[in-house]
């Protein structure tokens, strides 16, 4: 359970970093924001597996509940971090996209 654990943690610090970095120019804030998608994406696919292993070897239905709830925040969390990380990343590659 560290990977899914960290990727929960990850996604959340990875969406507060993105939020933060928001008033940066673009030529700097892009590559945080592509850095940021990358390993986010790549600590919830470890997360995930390490969620389904755990949840293989439970024994009790206690047990069980908290790794399925550990693994849909691990999903809500990831999919929050991408779409806002995946806003950014479109808004600095062409800006007019989002314009009203």
């Amino acid at each position: 359970m560290k990977f899914a654990v960290a990727s929960v943690i990850f996604s959340l610090a990875a969406l507060v970093a993105a939020l933060a970095a928001k008033s940066l120019a673009a030529p700097l804030a892009l590559p945080i924001y592509v850095a940021l998608a990358a390993i986010d994406i790549a600590l919830f696919l470890l997360g995930i597996r390490d969620a389904a292993a755990a949840l293989d070897i439970v024994t009790s239905e206690w047990e069980a509940a908290e790794l399925k709830s550990v693994r849909a925040l691990l999903v809500v969390m990831f999919a929050m971090s991408l779409v806002v990380l995946g806003y950014l990343i479109v808004a600095h590659i062409a800006p007019t996209v989002f314009a009203a």
